[in-house]
């Protein structure tokens, strides 16, 4: 049980990151608009 949770854990991590990474690049994108 807890190496299933472990795991989850990595992918949650991944998910924040790819997530962040999106937030920022949509950033750059509307800053380089103006």
């Amino acid at each position: 049980m807890g190496e299933c949770r472990y795991l989850v854990k990595i992918q949650l991590k991944d998910y924040e990151k790819e997530q962040s990474s999106i937030l920022l690049d949509q950033l750059l994108l509307t800053t380089q608009k103006q």
